[in-house]
C-alpha cells in the first residue's frame, strides 16, 4: 500500500519533469499553459502547449519574353539572399522567400533583367525585354562578319576605344594584355621596336610562330626589315577601327596552312556617308631622363688607349705580336 505522502511525491516528480519537457518546447517556439491548484499539479491538472502558426510564403509564377514566349532556364533571386531558383523548359518556377515584401530579381542572357516586388501575391507571370546590345555586335570572322550571339568559333575582339586608352607606339603593343591568349612580349627597349606574339603558345619548334596578319581583307606580307622589325610595327595604331584575332582551327580553315598560328584581322578607319567632317587630334609628351651618367673616353682619350694598347702587345703577348694578331692602329685612321 503506498502511503499518502509517497503518492504526493510522486506527482511532484511527473510535474517536474513533465515542466522541463514543456519548457524546452517553449525554447523552439512553442507555447505553455498550465493549470494548478495551490503551486502542485494533481490528476485533473492539464499542461498545453501549441506550436506557432508557419506562413508558407511560397512564390509560383511564369517568366515569358515579349511575344510572350517562355524562357527555359531564367534565374530568379530573392534580392539580398542567395536564395534563387531557375525556371523549367515552360518557363515556370516555385521560390519561397523569406517575407511577403520581398523582391524577386528576374534574368536571362540576352535579356534585360526585372526587380518584382511580391507584395503578398502569390502567383507572378513576368514579360522581359530583349537586351541586344552585346549580342548584335559585330565582329569579323575572315570570310565576312557575324553577330557574337551567332558566332561559334574562338575569336577576340579589340575596338578604337580600347586601342586609345593607352599610347603605344604599335599595333603589337597596343593590343597587348587586351585578348585572352594572346602573349606579346618585346625584347627591345626601342620605340616601336620589334614585338613577339604568340597565340595560344608556340606551335611549331622548326618553323616560324608568327600569325598572320590580314589588313583590310589584303595578307601582309611577314618578312622581317634590315633593322630586325615588321611590316606590322609600322602600322599607327590611331588609324585602327578594329581588330579581330582568329585562335581556334578556323583560322586554317579559311586561310589555309598561313593561318595555323592564329589570324590577326585589322580594319582601319574610313569615310562615313552621314556627312560632316571629323578631326581626331592625340598627342603624347614625355621626357626622357638619364638616371645614371657613365664616364665615358672622349674621341682623344679613345685614340690614346688605343696606342697605348698596341704599344703594349709585344711585351704581354709576344707569341701574337710575332704571328701578327695586331695592326698599327695609325695606319688604319684616315685623315678627312
Amino acid at each position: 500500500m503506498i502511503s499518502l505522502s509517497s503518492s504526493f511525491k510522486i506527482k511532484h516528480v511527473c510535474f517536474l519533469l513533465g515542466f522541463q519537457i514543456v519548457c524546452l518546447q517553449t525554447a523552439f517556439g512553442a507555447s505553455i499553459s498550465v493549470n494548478s491548484i495551490d503551486g502542485y499539479a494533481n490528476k485533473n491538472d492539464a499542461v498545453r502547449y501549441t506550436l506557432p502558426k508557419t506562413q508558407n510564403n511560397v512564390i509560383t509564377g511564369t517568366i515569358n519574353d515579349q511575344d510572350n514566349q517562355p524562357l527555359p532556364g531564367a534565374s530568379i533571386i530573392e534580392k539580398g539572399t542567395t536564395n534563387g531558383v531557375t525556371t523549367d523548359f515552360d518557363g515556370n518556377f516555385s521560390i519561397e522567400v523569406s517575407s511577403q515584401d520581398a523582391v524577386l530579381l528576374v534574368s536571362y542572357i540576352g535579356y534585360s533583367p526585372k526587380e518584382i516586388s511580391v507584395n503578398g501575391q502569390d502567383n507572378i507571370t513576368v514579360s522581359l525585354e530583349e537586351n541586344a546590345s552585346a549580342l548584335d555586335e559585330v565582329v569579323l570572322i575572315g570570310y565576312g562578319s557575324q553577330k557574337k550571339s551567332d558566332l561559334t568559333g574562338a575569336v577576340g575582339s579589340v575596338k578604337a576605344e580600347e586601342l586609345a586608352e593607352r599610347p603605344a607606339a604599335s599595333m603589337n603593343q597596343a593590343i597587348a594584355g587586351k585578348v585572352s591568349g594572346v602573349n606579346i612580349t618585346s625584347g627591345s627597349g626601342r620605340p616601336g621596336g620589334r614585338t613577339v606574339v604568340r597565340i595560344r603558345g608556340n606551335t611549331s619548334v622548326s618553323i616560324a610562330n608568327t600569325p598572320l596578319y590580314v589588313i583590310d581583307g589584303v595578307i601582309l606580307s611577314a618578312a622581317s626589315l634590315p633593322n630586325g622589325s615588321t611590316p606590322i610595327d609600322y602600322m599607327n595604331p590611331n588609324d585602327i577601327e578594329s581588330i579581330e584575332v582568329l585562335k581556334d582551327a578556323s583560322a586554317t580553315a579559311i586561310y589555309g596552312a598561313r593561318g595555323a598560328n592564329g589570324v590577326i584581322l585589322v580594319s582601319t578607319k574610313r569615310g562615313t556617308t552621314n556627312g560632316g567632317g571629323r578631326l581626331n587630334y592625340d598627342v603624347d609628351f614625355s621626357i626622357g631622363t638619364l638616371p645614371k651618367k657613365l664616364n665615358l673616353l672622349n674621341s682623344e682619350e679613345f685614340l690614346q688607349v688605343e696606342e697605348t694598347a698596341y704599344a703594349n702587345a709585344e711585351k704581354f703577348d709576344p707569341e701574337g705580336w710575332a704571328g701578327g694578331r695586331y695592326t698599327d692602329p695609325t695606319l688604319k685612321r684616315t685623315v678627312t
